[in-house]
């Protein structure tokens, strides 16, 4: 195994039907880091990756709905699991939570049944009896923030298919 960081800048543009895509291209570490450190939005466009994004800007007339550089970790050596492992991403987790007054709903794919207890109902995972639940459930607690800004809790999780 090994694990590779991989910096990409994008911008992500709307057009008139409400669609957005992405314009998403690899940089190398440096850039990356210039761009992210930057403390304004005046310093960031002031890079060279900040001057490449403005010219995708440029070059559409869509609107720009976002823009800004990603750091992705890959592992070069993984590989899918076996047919026989049964492992489908459409065997999920739900995840209720909320920030303040703000409710939000996300899935976690190809649950691992292993993982967690179900309660009677046969939906609801049932916390304090498994750690990558308990574990899960205090990370996230604990940097998750609403789009208010707010912290966010989780309220259950349950199997959703």
């Amino acid at each position: 195994m090994a694990l590779v960081d991989k910096h990409y800048g994008y911008v992500k543009i709307g057009d008139s039907r409400k669609k957005t895509t992405e314009v998403v291209f690899r940089v190398n570490v440096i850039e990356a880091g210039l761009y992210y450190n930057a403390t304004t939005q005046i310093l960031k466009d002031a890079t060279e990756l900040g001057q490449l994004l403005l010219s995708v800007e440029d070059l559409s007339a869509g609107s720009m709905m976002g823009k800004g550089v990603r750091l992705t970790t890959v592992d070069d050596a993984v590989t899918f699991p076996l047919p026989n492992d049964d492992v489908y991403l459409f065997d999920k987790l739900g995840v209720s939570y909320v920030a303040g007054t703000d409710g939000y709903s996300m899935t976690i794919p190809a649950r691992d049944t292993a993982a967690y207890t179900v309660a009677d109902d046969g939906v609801t995972v049932v916390t304090g009896l498994a750690d990558a639940v308990d574990d899960f459930i205090a990370r996230f607690n604990a940097i998750v923030i609403g789009k208010n800004t707010l912290a966010a809790s989780v309220e259950k999780i349950t199997v959703v298919s």
